[in-house]
């Protein structure tokens, strides 16, 4: 968090300034009152009319400030969350895919979006014009003090039950705002399950039980909220009843002293004026904390979610990969232990049959599965030592099912990088079949979910040329056969072939003419 502050501390200061101002012209209000009804009492014109002006031109310049400091609290909220997004998005961009494997992936999704526009309201705007309202209770009592000394000791003695109910309720409604950010989480995470799995609830025909499942987290976490509000409520019932005994209180205490002219009618007209002042900050303070708490309480489980741990990287390219005595976990056919190495330069054909462990195997060199017996090296290191941006900086994957962005289709080549030369990308689309795409019309078309569709066999070629654009060091396709038209295959696989550095090729099928251009064939079937 110290981050965010750091990127925004100039903006941070004139919020502090204007503030300032505001809360001085706010409270003043009470002097200016007290004027107003001195002049009165004088009955001279000239000086009542003098006095009028002055009191327009203060509220004129009072609501310019004004305006500027409110749009000043609402620019710093938002600005204070999407700094947060930007470092919470760079801290996943580095987390290990084994973590987001692992359901990283989803609780992201959720921290950067519905739980990110909690933390603006209940953590960075309460802040803010928690400060503001911090900042005018502090004037306020130093204008009663100008005003009448005794008076501002009564206006104490009177908000010292206010008080007193922020602190006693704030360890109670701290625990209520944990527990109902805690079931909101699970109920998001369950939620997310049920949708995820509809297909396969709806062709098993489990509506009913789905949906008596789904109303079930819903009813435990309206049962938190039930009882979160009712504490809330309870707590905003006590405020209401002492703010109003201040309010009172303050004429009460103000007609005895009336009685014994230790003060005039004017001064406590301004009282009651600045009382207002006092009052609603007092009032709003415990609905601020539990606000303040819930946000704090979301920003401290994100930033446990996502921290980053340094790994070391290596200065050089990648010339060889070691698996020593390699053992998957969980695998429906077990392998014994896996040792190979792989050298610079050379293509390796990995095959065996569906399900035996071909893609988990290459998951453990890119992170993705860190949980397996023996080590996987990068020259000489163990893969789990290296930093994750330099590992995927050497090494281009190809998955079976690659990702389409909501983007043109040279966002999606380049994945949105502006590294790239135009003549390179033309250049490559033409030798794997994407001659059609190498014109900038084409090029800034956008593709992604409800744009213009491509086929699967074009998703698999854009997939390789983003594979190909970054030059790696090791570069593994992954059943790369589906979704290719058959006419076009041997030209990709040429291009493939062509690779000058690691080559990984994993197959299901393969036919003697294609394992002629491979060095060594490695079938996990020999494994079993």
């Amino acid at each position: 968090m110290m981050q965010v502050w750091k990127n925004i501390k100039y903006k941070i200061l004139i919020f502090t300034l204007l503030t300032i101002v505001l809360s001085i012209m706010m409270v003043s209000e009470a002097l200016i009152l007290e004027w107003l009804l001195d002049v009165i009492q004088l009955s001279n014109l000239s000086y009542y009319i003098m006095v009028v002006i002055f009191i327009a031109i203060f509220f004129v310049i009072q609501s310019i400030v004004y305006y500027f400091q409110q749009y000043l609290t609402s620019k710093l909220s938002h600005l204070s969350v999407y700094e947060y997004r930007k470092i919470i998005f760079n801290r996943i961009s580095h987390i290990a895919l084994s973590e987001l494997n692992k359901g990283v992936k989803g609780k992201g999704l959720s921290y950067l979006t519905s739980q990110m526009d909690r933390i603006e309201q209940q953590y960075f705007f309460t802040m803010f014009w928690g400060s503001y309202l911090f900042i005018q209770f502090i004037m306020a009592f130093i204008v009663a003090l100008v005003i009448n000394p005794l008076m501002a000791l009564a206006v104490t003695a009177l908000s010292i039950p206010n008080l007193l109910i922020a602190f006693i309720f704030k360890n109670k409604l701290e625990k209520n705002q944990e527990i109902l950010f805690n079931e909101n989480t699970e109920y998001v995470k369950y939620t997310e399950d049920l949708i995820n799995g509809e297909r396969d609830w709806r062709v098993t025909n489990s509506q009913e039980e789905v949906l008596k499942e789904f109303e079930k987290h819903a009813e435990e976490l309206y049962i938190k909220q039930k009882k979160v509000d009712k504490t809330q409520y309870f707590v905003t019932t006590l405020n209401n009843f002492f703010s109003n005994f201040l309010y009172f209180g303050v004429w009460i205490v103000g007609g005895f002293f009336i009685l014994f002219d230790h003060i005039d009618l004017a001064s406590v007209v301004a009282f009651t004026q600045l009382v207002t002042r006092i009052a609603f900050p007092l009032y709003s303070s415990s609905d601020m904390i539990a606000q303040y708490i819930n946000g704090k309480h979301a920003v401290k489980m994100i930033d446990s979610a996502f921290s980053i741990e340094e790994k070391g990287e290596l200065s050089t390219t990648i010339e060889t990969i070691t698996f020593d005595s390699i053992q998957l976990p969980s695998e429906l056919t077990p392998l014994k232990p896996i040792s190979l190495t792989l050298h610079s330069g050379k293509h390796y054909l990995i095959k065996g049959a569906s399900g035996i462990g071909k893609t988990r195997l290459l998951e453990t060199l890119t992170k993705e599965i860190n949980e397996y017996k023996g080590t996987v090296s990068i020259n000489q290191k163990d893969v789990r030592s290296l930093d994750t941006e330099w590992l995927y900086r050497h090494i281009a994957y190809i998955p079976q099912h690659p990702h389409i962005f909501i983007g043109t289709i040279l966002d999606n080549l380049t994945v949105f990088s502006k590294s790239y030369t135009l003549s390179d990308i033309q250049e490559l689309l033409g030798k794997i079949g994407l001659g059609q795409w190498q014109y900038d019309e084409i090029l800034h078309r956008m593709i992604g979910e409800g744009f213009w569709e491509i086929s699967g066999g074009e998703i698999k070629r854009l997939a390789l040329a983003r594979a190909l654009l970054r030059k790696p060091d090791v570069l593994i396709v992954d059943e790369f056969l589906s979704g290719i038209d058959q006419s076009q295959l041997k030209t990709l696989e040429e291009e493939i072939f062509k690779f000058p550095g690691i080559l990984l090729y994993i197959t299901h099928v393969a036919d003697s003419d294609t394992e002629l251009h491979f060095d060594e064939i490695i079938d996990l079937n020999s494994f079993v």
